[in-house]
């Protein structure tokens, strides 16, 4: 089965944890997030630590994913333009 995880913040980062802690017939994983690992999120994003603070939350995700689940591969995809975040205001 493959999967297509879109964001990785305080749901997806769950999500990503209870797919990897049961039984799944995981193939492929792909994870969409054009966020950066921000330090006041990390309370309850828990994929991410203090090293990856600045860095693109899709990028470490998808290597924590890899680290953890042998056989099952993952990947970042970059947001579209249209999909990008764009700051209020």
């Amino acid at each position: 089965m493959d999967l297509l995880i879109i964001g990785a913040g305080g749901l997806g980062c769950g999500l990503l944890v209870a797919l990897l802690s049961s039984y799944s017939p995981l193939r492929s994983i792909t994870i969409i997030d054009p966020d950066h690992v921000e330090a006041h999120n990390l309370h309850r994003q828990v994929l991410f630590s203090v090293a990856d603070i600045g860095a693109a939350k899709a990028e470490v995700a998808a290597h924590r994913v890899r680290g953890w689940a042998c056989g099952v591969g993952s990947t970042s995809a970059p947001p579209t333009d249209s999909a990008q975040h764009q700051p209020p205001g």
